[in-house]
């Protein structure tokens, strides 16, 4: 897998379960992309509330 996870990282999941190392940093990049989905969704949500915000964003 690409980059490895610091150990602030596995913390996140420590006393969970025991999972192999790339398990966890499967699961902290599936976190991270809902994170940014559902930010760039808020987003598109403002757009639409607001189209004069559209022109500004582009």
């Amino acid at each position: 897998m690409e980059g490895s996870m610091d150990d602030s990282e596995h913390a996140q999941f420590k006393g969970k379960r025991k999972v192999p190392d790339d398990v966890a940093e499967l699961i902290a990049k599936i976190c991270d992309l809902e994170m940014r989905l559902r930010g760039r969704d808020k987003k598109i949500q403002r757009l639409e509330a607001d189209p004069s915000l559209r022109a500004s964003e582009l």
